[in-house]
């Protein structure tokens, strides 16, 4: 049967573009996730307290993983997305991730509940015109 979703024929098209071994290697594109995001910055911060990486490295990627983890729709709801940026925020004290501070725990807690649902937050998305995102992040995220 023709497929005439135009948002699913747009997805179909992106993922062949990004997958096929007649195209080039589309680099930019590919990026991790918001959860392995979210434990590479865990371990960072280790890092950053036995003086492997610098704090600025760490606050660097913790602006990604907030830039990132906001528009994603399997974060979860506005409320946990607020939670996320709350938590992954450097604030005006000079307050930064720890390795095993308040803030260091806490989206530890939240890396594993984002993690647990995360594909049927998606799945719930992708049938909800007001939570799915546009064809073009949909196909990266796949």
């Amino acid at each position: 049967m023709l497929n005439v979703n135009l948002f699913e024929s747009h997805i179909v098209a992106r993922l062949l573009d990004f997958f096929s071994s007649k195209s080039a290697w589309q680099r930019a594109l590919w990026s991790s996730g918001i959860v392995l995001t979210l434990r590479e910055i865990l371990e960072a911060s280790e890092h950053v307290a036995k003086g492997v990486i610098s704090q600025p490295s760490l606050d660097h990627a913790a602006s990604w993983a907030m830039l990132v983890g906001g528009r994603d729709p399997g974060v979860g709801d506005a409320a946990r997305r607020r939670q996320l940026q709350r938590l992954l925020r450097t604030d005006d004290r000079g307050d930064a991730l720890t390795f095993n501070g308040a803030q260091y725990r806490g989206l530890a807690i939240l890396r594993s509940e984002i993690q647990e649902g995360y594909l049927e937050r998606w799945s719930q998305a992708l049938v909800s015109p007001s939570l799915c995102p546009g064809p073009e992040r949909t196909a990266r995220a796949i």
